[in-house]
This record gives structure tokens, sequence and C-alpha cells, in this order.
């Protein structure tokens, strides 16, 4: 399943400047209801037939962008700019994305991201990525 699904994503070069777009997925309804059904357990070809026809109707993209040196997680703050702050969890409102199928401008019915943090053992973490749908 894991070759299966892989054709369904991209692991982009990290970039010499700005935000690292490390990994795109794109998952077709096809690609949705096989990571669904992998998940059930004793799950027929039948109710396999009715899922596919009632809970997966679209497409879902997902992307993975990545702090880097010059795009980190802290910001200047105040007019001196010597003060910093955390970038907030919602960094990624800043990024532009376009779908495109074909040379149609696909509108997706809906965005959201999701931050993700990296945690230390001594309890202490960072905001590292944040993850948009």
């Amino acid at each position: 399943m894991g070759e299966f699904l892989a054709r369904y994503s991209k692991h982009l070069p990290a970039p010499k400047m700005g935000p690292y777009i490390s990994d795109v997925l794109f998952f077709t309804p096809f690609a949705q209801m096989v990571l669904y059904s992998s998940r059930q357990g004793i799950y027929s070809a039948q109710q396999a037939e009715v899922d596919g026809r009632t809970k997966f109707s679209t497409v879902d993209v997902s992307v993975y962008i990545y702090f880097t040196q010059t795009y980190g997680p802290y910001v200047p703050s105040g007019s001196s700019g010597n003060d910093t702050r955390m970038r907030g969890s919602n960094f990624w409102h800043d990024l532009k994305f376009h779908v495109f199928d074909g040379d149609v401008l696909r509108e997706p019915a809906s965005i959201y991201g999701e931050p993700l943090y990296l945690c230390s053992n001594d309890g202490g973490c960072s905001l590292v990525a944040h993850k948009f749908i």
C-alpha cells in the first residue's frame, strides 16, 4: 500500500530561501478509499462500494511547510528590530497556493491548518511546521 500511495505524493528539495514546502499529497477519491479500507477490520467489497460512492467525492491536498534559516520560527517585533517573538501558529495564512485541473484553476472547498510541534525530552516544544489542506 505504501508504494501505491507514494504515487499520490511529491517530496520537494529544500529552497535556498524562504519556507520549505517539503511535501505535497494529492489524494484522489480512489486513493482516499484505499487508505480508508486499509484501516477497517473486516471489510467487504460490498461495503467498500457503498463507502466509495458516499464518503469520498473530493480531492484532498495536503502541503507540509517547514521553517528554514531564512524563514524561521521567530520574527522581529517592535520598531527597533532587536526584539523577536515566536511566529504565530497560523503563519500559513501568509502563503498562497493554487490547484489546477489541466489549465483550469480549482477553488478549494475549504482550507485549514494544523500546527506541528517538535518537543524535546525536557518538556520544551517549538512550532516547526504547518500542514494545510
